[in-house]
């Protein structure tokens, strides 16, 4: 379940927030590593911003290119899956 962005928020006094796992891999956010995944990331593979298939949602070290690295993180969460 997605949150709408408030923008600024203050908050005066403790938050509780609850651990989630986050799984670096997840291209389409489905909180499953998996063939959809690398698929994103192949469509992407090679390319850094401003290409036209670069997709930043395949970029998981935010380096702004799409390659080994990225490729890397993938395969060590592939078939892993995040909470819901």
């Amino acid at each position: 379940q997605s949150v709408p962005a408030l923008g600024n928020v203050t908050i005066n006094g403790p938050v509780t927030l609850p651990t989630v796992t986050l799984l670096g891999g997840d291209a389409n956010g489905d909180h499953s590593v998996d063939n959809l995944d690398l698929g994103i990331l192949a469509a992407a593979y090679a390319s850094v911003g401003g290409d036209n298939n670069f997709d930043p949602s395949a970029d998981f070290n935010y380096d702004g290119s799409v390659d080994n690295i990225d490729l890397g993180i993938l395969a060590n969460n592939y078939t892993l899956n995040g909470d819901d």
